[in-house]
C-alpha cells in the first residue's frame, strides 16, 4: 500500500482477557491483558502509523524470544501454555 496514502497496521495482542480461553476449554498459565488496554494500545499504534503493534512489555519480550528460538521450541511452549483445562479428553499432541 506504500504510496497510496493507505496505512496498514497489524495488532498482535498476545493473551487478552476476553473470555475466549474459558470458552475454548483452555487455561492460560500467564497473565492476560485487559481488552480495553489492548484496544487503547492498538488505537494509539494506528494513530502513530505503526506497522506492527505489540502491546505490553511481556508480549514484546515473547516476540523477541520467539525470533531467537527454533520454531519447534516455540510451538511446544505455546502448546504447554494453552493446555486444555481438564474438561475434555482430547490429546493436544495429536491436534
Amino acid at each position: 500500500m506504500k504510496g497510496t496514502g493507505v496505512n496498514v497496521s497489524v495488532l498482535c495482542p498476545g493473551p487478552t482477557d476476553t473470555g475466549f480461553f474459558n470458552r475454548a476449554g483452555s487455561e492460560m498459565m500467564i497473565s492476560k491483558m485487559p481488552s480495553h488496554l489492548v484496544a487503547f494500545f492498538g488505537y494509539k499504534g494506528v494513530m502513530q502509523n505503526k506497522r506492527v503493534i505489540v502491546p505490553g512489555v511481556s508480549n514484546q519480550l515473547l516476540v523477541a524470544a520467539a525470533k531467537l528460538m527454533p520454531r519447534a521450541v516455540s510451538l511446544e511452549i505455546l502448546r504447554r501454555f494453552q493446555k486444555p483445562s481438564g474438561g475434555g479428553s482430547e490429546d493436544v499432541s495429536t491436534v
